[in-house]
């Protein structure tokens, strides 16, 4: 692939934004005015090394700050601009938030691998540039682990859509893999040099959005629907199942766990990754999404509570498919409804959406950790 599936996917996404404007007239004036007030940061020599950040105001210094997202956009991981997905930060700028969409290389200027590399080096780019937008934090090896000095203050919070949820939580495990290394005084050189200098701050949230965490299985499932050649996943993911299961982050984080747990390791790390894992986990995926089935989401959830994740959720949306999810965000629908509700849970004083969160039903045990804490929406499955 010489990048054919990117230009032809960016350019189908260009042309479908007349017909998104036509039924979306209220979203062409928002899109306007965040292409005004946004700021480019690049944090890198490719011209997909940038991120956009949106603040609530101008002059934004972040003292009123309660949580910052972080968004990674989807395509396959061979397609998608940040600018694409600028209408997602509305819905938290209405919230008072700063919102960063990062953008990073897609396929076949990068394999996974070096799109985790990217967004790693987006945070740490960002974390020296805007040091207002991390508050309380301090650097990784702190003893306490975790700080919340204000009782206001949510901690940062990493999202993605598809492929980039993917990203996003196989980041997340890189960083644990890291930690752990650290923390044993092994070996770090299986990571890339500037990840010695990287991590200075911690996520205290993930919020997945319609993710394909797992891999093989969803090769499997392309397979199913005659695309595993044509979609970049294949090559982009390492073409072998070796690979794939090497790039399921749920998967790695087992391992990670086994290893840990191994009686002829002197790990100093304990039989739960809870301390090394973000506070709160959110997963969400719609029941009618054929790109990426549900199923993907209830596997993932299950893997990282049986590492001892307790805060894990997932929730699942009637009569929502792929995009929807992420569209949602942008113009307004139960997805957006159900995350802010699910903020509005943690912080009280934030503004008090449409509590959509208050429809759901809770199947399962907080209390035991292999049970799913699935949460449904409108309809049973």
């Amino acid at each position: 692939d010489s990048g054919s599936f990117r230009s032809l996917v960016d350019a189908l996404v260009t042309v479908s934004i007349p017909t998104v404007a036509m039924t979306q007239p209220s979203a062409v004036p928002k899109f306007l005015r965040l292409s005004q007030n946004g700021k480019r940061f690049k944090y890198g020599s490719h011209p997909m090394q940038v991120m956009d950040l949106f603040a609530s105001s101008p002059s934004y210094d972040g003292s009123t700050l309660s949580w910052t997202p972080f968004f990674v956009h989807g395509g396959a991981w061979g397609s998608g601009l940040p600018w694409k997905y600028r209408l997602v930060a509305l819905s938290f700028l209405e919230l008072g938030m700063a919102v960063v969409i990062v953008g990073y290389r897609t396929y076949p200027d990068a394999d996974v691998t070096g799109q985790v590399d990217d967004v790693e080096q987006a945070m740490a780019m960002l974390y020296h540039t805007c040091p207002h937008l991390f508050p309380n934090q301090s650097k990784i090896g702190d003893d306490d682990g975790r700080r919340r000095e204000d009782r206001h203050w949510m901690g940062n919070c990493l999202m993605g859509h598809s492929s980039g949820a993917h990203i996003a939580l196989l980041l997340l495990v890189e960083r644990v893999r890291y930690r752990i290394r650290i923390q044993n005084n092994t070996n770090t050189n299986h990571h890339p040099q500037r990840w010695k200098s990287v991590i200075p701050f911690e996520f205290d949230s993930f919020v997945g959005l319609s993710g394909p965490y797992g891999i093989s299985n969803h090769f499997d499932y392309e397979a199913g629907r005659g695309v595993e050649e044509i979609a970049p996943m294949k090559p982009a993911c390492g073409s072998s199942r070796q690979n794939f299961h090497a790039h399921y982050p749920a998967i790695q984080l087992v391992q990670l766990q086994s290893n840990c747990c191994d009686s002829n390791s002197n790990s100093t790390v304990g039989s739960s990754f809870e301390h090394l894992l973000p506070c709160h986990i959110l997963l969400v995926h719609g029941v009618e999404d054929t790109t990426v089935p549900f199923t993907a989401t209830a596997e993932v959830g299950y893997l990282i509570r049986s590492c001892g994740v307790r805060q894990c959720e997932e929730l699942y949306l009637s009569k929502t498919g792929h995009q929807d999810t992420v569209l949602q965000f942008m113009v307004g629908g139960k997805t957006k409804d159900a995350v802010h509700s699910w903020l509005q849970r943690r912080v009280p004083s934030l503004s008090n959406p449409r509590d959509e969160w208050s429809k759901t039903q809770t199947n399962g045990s907080a209390e035991n950790n292999n049970s799913p804490r699935t949460f449904l929406m409108d309809s049973k499955l």
